[in-house]
């Protein structure tokens, strides 16, 4: 019983990206969880999630979307952040 416990919990433990070594970027100082999300096929989401408002009255940041088509995660996800980059919306990123 306790062996069919443990793996009803596991199995509905939501997996995260923290799970994983997470890349991150940065707007300025401010620190940015990036995820990444696979759509229909062989398309992925990537998103700069920046965190919310620290004080009360401030405005929150919008999340940045790129999607991209392709089959390697981390091809992707570096390809999103340079483009990120590139276009000014992000100062860095660390993989």
């Amino acid at each position: 019983m306790q062996r069919l416990l443990r793996y009803i919990v596991g199995a509905f433990t939501p997996k995260t990206e923290k799970d994983e070594a997470m890349a991150r970027a940065f707007m300025g100082t401010v620190e940015c969880q990036v995820t990444v999300d696979k759509d229909l096929g062989d398309s992925w989401a990537v998103a700069v999630i920046p965190p919310p408002p620290s004080r009360k009255g401030e405005r929150s940041i919008p999340p940045l979307v790129v999607k991209l088509q392709g089959d390697d995660k981390e091809k992707i996800t570096k390809g999103a952040l340079e483009i990120l980059k590139q276009g000014g919306q992000i100062d860095r990123f660390e993989l």
